[in-house]
């Protein structure tokens, strides 16, 4: 199932009055103006209905269901920039920030708390997504893995398994 299009609910407005004018007063068909627009040709019909019944009225937006954002612009805005300050300015041992991190920084300087698992859904709103760090030792060598790899892995990979007595 897909979810809201993508954009305001002015820009939705606008667009669903730009297909209907192309098939009520521009003589479009139905099924290439819904093609040009991207939806089913039974949405572009509901379209249809709604602005016979209705005109424009019957197109006009509708407030996003759910909850009141709690975090506004302007505080995303702010967010944003204590995240690229990094982790240890804001008093972590390292640059490292975890979503449990900053929910922590959320709480404490905007009072709102979100449980660690939201915070991804906070920086997909602010065109961010979480990133899991790739794991690697810190004593390694690249060197010696390189020879590794090239000399002792194929020697390895040469030997004959020792198969067990059946």
């Amino acid at each position: 199932m897909r979810g809201r299009p993508l954009g305001s609910g002015k820009k939705l407005e606008e667009r669903r009055l730009k297909a209907v004018e192309e098939v009520v007063k521009g003589g479009h068909a139905p099924i290439d103006v819904a093609t040009r627009y991207k939806v089913k040709v039974g949405t572009l019909y509901r379209w249809l209905g709604k602005y016979h019944k209705d005109k424009k009225q019957g197109l006009k937006s509708r407030p996003t269901p759910g909850a009141p954002r709690r975090l506004s612009e302007a505080q995303l805005s702010r967010l944003e920039k204590m995240i690229l300050k990094g982790a240890k300015a804001a008093g972590h041992p390292n640059d490292l920030w975890t979503c449990a991190r900053l929910a922590d920084l959320i709480k404490k300087k905007f009072g709102v708390q979100y449980h660690f698992n939201h915070v991804g859904k906070i920086l997909a709103r602010m065109g961010w997504s979480p990133q899991r760090p790739e794991k690697q030792a810190i004593e390694k060598d690249d060197k010696r893995v390189r020879h590794w790899v090239k000399r002792e892995l194929p020697e390895i990979k040469k030997k004959p398994e020792n198969s067990m007595p059946s």
